[in-house]
């Protein structure tokens, strides 16, 4: 799928229609494969923002076409691993300044996991701020009263507060 997706964005291709939508059939189809969750995840570490992107842009196709047909609805332990990684691979590519359009697209795709999620995921913007605060993922910030989160600022060191 790299090779593709170098192809999909060389200049020349871009006068060539039919050759494009060649190109992005076989792109689709690859998404739409049971492996292609690992290889999202896989591309969200590559050195390449196009290549990240397309990472991000697999797992939100994932997320609304295969959730059920893959059975990740019904797997705590995928569910689990899925916000993990794409949180950890949020703060990791925010904090190294990565380009604007590979952060819109794992916040997009975090959002489409949000609405697969519902009730696994309590407080997701505040997850997500806790863990940029501590620059790593953390567990979900929940207090033993489910309708009072913790605060933020038990992650955060001084200077950050």
């Amino acid at each position: 799928m790299e090779q593709l997706i170098r192809e999909l964005n060389v200049p020349a291709n871009q006068g060539a229609p039919e050759r494009i939508n060649e190109i992005q059939k076989q792109i689709q189809q690859l998404q739409r494969d049971k492996s292609a969750w690992q290889l999202g995840l896989d591309f969200l570490q590559h050195d390449e923002s196009i290549i990240r992107f397309y990472g991000a842009l697999t797992l939100t196709v994932k997320i609304n076409a295969d959730w059920d047909v893959d059975s990740v609805g019904s797997d705590d332990a995928m569910k689990k691993c899925l916000l993990e990684a794409l949180i950890a691979n949020f703060v990791r590519l925010t904090l190294a300044g990565d380009a604007g359009f590979v952060l819109q697209k794992i916040c997009s795709t975090l959002t489409a996991l949000k609405s697969r999620l519902g009730l696994y995921w309590h407080y997701p913007v505040r997850h997500v701020l806790t863990c940029m605060v501590s620059q790593q993922f953390a567990q979900q910030p929940i207090s033993s009263d489910e309708n009072q989160p913790t605060s933020i600022t038990q992650y955060a060191t001084p200077v950050q507060l």
